[in-house]
């Protein structure tokens, strides 16, 4: 895939290591830790850009074989800066449904957030994993698919599952794992006095007819505040209150709505006609809730599609009890409409939520070739036009003809040492193509106006007969193991 295009002027090739999936051990680390009121010991932060990477093997027969590798921003001996993909650690997969060949649970996709407590960091992960599926014909198999969301304290220990879901029905849909992986929470961050956690995630209508996207709120535990954690569903962006259906009753609990809330909002587009993964990035400045907005995109029939939520504000259910929500949803809009410029047909988009904008990097096909497009929109709404991402970076000026998926994260930026706005940037991972060997990153200027070369990311113990499923860029405090960067 990449080695076509190196030798049109591109850099950062990586040798291809044949050694096969294992589930060899983490390599040791020191850690520098710091000690917390009471005696427990808290990791030290040193901010890292991630990127999170889900593999098949092509060895396995079982449908359901897939590893998850990572690589952190860390290393000064490769040009990248990554670090060689190692394995991530636990809590990974669904364990009462399959142990595969690899000796790990399966997992489809996995996505993470830092959350920014000021001297207390919060990790949050979703997955998305295999699930039972219960069919018409009372056998059972593990074709199904669900998420889960965990946190991550200071210290490095993780907690007990917060939130679960599905999109699946329960009966005879089928998951594939790709199928499975475009349901995970994608989790976001927003605020900084009082920063807070949002995911949209996969589920049912509230009557079950069908799936969409639900925006929910994830809340770690907190025992010196009494907090629990949770994940409780805010709203269904698709379909809004089309759908709505009395919750059942809890013992000892009020009587649940009969009505829904108000005042009624309505969703972005029928997941029917437009197609059911929703993309999210929520923007907001500072702590000013009035500017709180989730940005949703997706991909249908080669059509790129853009819908925002905005009002957050109060709402009430049924019983009069106040809660807070998005109170208004676009339609979809067709992004080449938007902004008059035909790109060819769309097969892959990602988006992030910048202090300037929202920034959506895609890949379209036109004149046999492929190129990423950057869109950026404007606090005012407006398109700034569209740019070459591979043309400017001096990678492929005159586009490729390799197929690219493209992943993108606000990152820390490498040897940062505290993570605020003047040490961010926004990294572009590209994946995928016809050999789906080696991940790619390309690193975006703060205003979005220049692009770095790209560079192969080390395959490290991701080495052997795997493909790529699915790629995420995060940024973390310290390590999904609990060891603290060097």
């Amino acid at each position: 895939m990449a080695g076509e295009l190196l030798r049109r002027g591109g850099r950062g090739r990586r040798p291809y290591v044949t050694a096969l999936l294992t589930t060899a051990a983490l390599g040791s680390a020191s850690c520098s830790c710091r000690a917390r009121p009471g005696g427990v010991t808290a990791l030290a932060v040193n901010p890292a850009c991630t990127i999170l990477c889900m593999v098949g093997n092509q060895l396995l027969l079982e449908e359901n074989n897939g590893r998850v590798f990572v690589s952190e921003e860390i290393s000064s001996e490769d040009d990248s800066h990554f670090a060689p993909f190692r394995p991530m650690s636990p809590p990974l997969g669904n364990p009462a449904v399959l142990v595969n060949s690899t000796g790990v649970p399966d997992t489809y996709a996995v996505s993470e957030v830092w959350q920014r407590f000021p001297g207390s960091p919060v990790v949050f992960r979703g997955e998305a994993t295999p699930a039972t599926r219960h069919t018409t014909d009372g056998t059972t198999d593990s074709a199904g698919s669900a998420w889960t969301i965990q946190a991550q304290d200071a210290t490095g220990a993780w907690s007990s599952v917060l939130g679960s879901g599905s999109a699946h029905n329960g009966g005879d849909e089928r998951d594939t794992p790709e199928t499975g992986a475009l349901y995970v929470p994608q989790l976001m961050t927003v605020g900084v006095a009082n920063p807070q956690v949002f995911a949209c995630a996969g589920g049912r209508t509230q009557d079950g007819r069908a799936r969409t996207t639900w925006l929910l709120e994830a809340i770690a535990p907190n025992a010196a505040r009494g907090v629990r954690g949770s994940a409780p569903r805010i709203q269904d962006l698709l379909y809004g209150d089309r759908y709505f259906t009395p919750p059942p009753s809890a013992p000892l609990a009020p009587p649940p709505p009969t009505t829904p809330p108000t005042p009624p909002v309505a969703g972005a587009g029928d997941s029917t006609k437009w197609g059911d993964v929703t993309q999210c990035a929520m923007r907001q400045v500072g702590d000013d809730l009035t500017t709180r907005r989730l940005h949703m995109i997706l991909v249908s029939n080669g059509h790129l599609f853009h819908s925002m939520a905005s009002d957050w504000g109060t709402a009430f259910d049924g019983n009069g009890t106040p809660f807070s929500r998005f109170r208004a949803v676009s339609p979809w809009e067709d992004i080449e409409q938007a902004t008059g410029v035909r790109y060819g047909p769309v097969s892959s988009a990602t988006i992030v939520a910048q202090p300037n904008g929202v920034s959506i990097f895609f890949t379209a096909a036109a004149g046999g070739v492929y190129r990423i497009w950057h869109l950026v929109m404007l606090p005012g709404g407006t398109w700034r036009p569209a740019k070459d991402v591979l043309a400017l970076s001096g990678d492929a000026p005159n586009g490729t003809v390799y197929e690219f998926k493209v992943a993108a994260g606000r990152c820390p930026k490498y040897g940062a040492g505290v993570w605020d706005e003047s040490s961010t940037e926004t990294v572009l991972a590209l994946w995928g193509g016809s050999t789906q060997k080696e991940v790619l990153i390309i690193r975006v200027s703060t205003d979005g106006s220049t692009y770095s070369v790209w560079r192969g990311v080390p395959l490290g113990q991701m080495g052997g007969p795997f493909y790529l499923r699915d790629v995420r860029v995060t940024g973390r405090p310290f390590r999904d193991d609990g060891v603290a960067f060097p």
